[in-house]
C-alpha cells in the first residue's frame, strides 16, 4: 500500500544523506591526491631552484677577483656591489688610496682586511681614477 509521508521523507533524507557523504569522501580523496600531486612536483622544482642558487651565491662570492669572499660580504653589508668596482688597480689608484686612507691602512686592506664604511666613504673617488 502507499507509505506514508513521513516515511517517504525519512527515505528521501537517508538517500540524500548518503549522496553527500559519497560526494563528500570523493572530495576529500581528491584533494589528498591534489596534495599529493603538488608535493611532487614542488620538490622537483625545488631542486632545480637550489641548483640555480647555489649558482648564483656562487657567481656573488667571486663577483670581483681582487677582493676577498670577507671584503665583499663587508661591501654588500654598507650597499656595494662588488661587482661594480674595478677589477685592476691602477698605479694613480694605489696612490690616491694611500693619499685618502694612510699607508698603513691601504696595506692591510689590500692584504685582506674588509674596508670599512668610512674607508670606502673616504677612497670612492679613487676608484674613478
Amino acid at each position: 500500500m502507499l507509505n506514508s509521508p513521513k516515511k517517504i521523507m525519512t527515505k528521501s533524507n537517508q538517500v540524500m544523506k548518503n549522496l553527500l557523504i559519497t560526494v563528500g569522501i570523493i572530495a576529500l580523496v581528491a584533494l589528498i591526491l591534489f596534495g599529493i600531486f603538488q608535493t611532487i612536483n614542488n620538490s622537483k622544482d625545488g631542486e632545480d631552484l637550489s641548483v640555480e642558487s647555489t649558482t648564483e651565491v656562487e657567481a656573488e662570492k667571486d663577483a670581483n677577483p681582487l677582493l676577498s669572499e670577507a671584503q665583499e660580504k663587508s661591501l654588500g653589508n654598507i650597499g656595494v656591489d662588488p661587482g661594480s668596482l674595478p677589477t685592476e688597480i691602477t698605479p694613480a689608484m694605489q696612490i690616491c688610496f694611500v693619499e685618502k686612507l694612510g699607508l698603513e691602512r691601504a696595506e692591510e686592506i689590500a692584504d685582506g682586511d674588509s674596508p670599512t664604511p668610512g674607508d670606502y666613504i673616504k677612497a670612492k673617488s679613487c676608484l674613478d681614477i
